[in-house]
């Protein structure tokens, strides 16, 4: 499958797409209030979902589309400027799964995120996140784009990447 995706920056009118974006596994037969079994899933869904757009200076939500819609989605912000970078949230449509989008999502993601720290002088940046412990799919995601395992922080992974400009 050939990738063909756009990325843009939400924005106000991205609003009520975002309520539909649909990047957990769906459960039946567990009562409303019951925990949902991937529950990393549903709280980065509930955030996309309630985000709204435009974003506070220093954070980017990144949208990646395709012709059937959003397919990908990257929250960062800019902990202390563009040298130290958090990932808030990296998410791909449940249709899109297993299709590469998440690799395209993560790469545009270090990509804006470099743009960003060049133009401001820096040589260097660091961007990291936290994912659940049982959340095997991201962290072989973030390996693939070279994040290192760095601690345990509570109750998730901290995963770091540096990139050098001029090393």
């Amino acid at each position: 499958m050939t990738l063909s995706l756009g990325w843009t920056v939400a924005q106000r009118g991205d609003i009520a797409e975002l309520n539909q974006f649909d990047c957990s596994t769906p459960v039946s037969g567990i009562p409303h209030w019951a925990q949902h079994p991937r529950d990393w899933e549903r709280v980065v869904q509930a955030g996309i979902r309630n985000a709204r757009p435009p974003m506070p200076m220093g954070e980017e939500l990144l949208l990646g589309r395709d012709a059937d819609g959003i397919v990908a989605v990257s929250w960062t912000w800019e902990e202390d400027g563009p040298g130290l970078v958090k990932f808030l949230a990296a998410a791909v449509a449940r249709r899109a799964w297993g299709t590469g989008v998440s690799d395209a999502l993560i790469a545009e993601t270090i990509d804006r995120t470099a743009a960003r720290a060049d133009a401001a002088g820096l040589d260097h940046f660091l961007i990291y996140g936290l994912i659940h412990p049982n959340n095997a799919n991201s962290q072989a995601m973030v390996a693939r784009h070279q994040f290192t395992y760095m601690r345990d922080d509570d109750d998730h992974q901290e995963w770091v990447l540096r990139v050098d400009f001029n090393p």
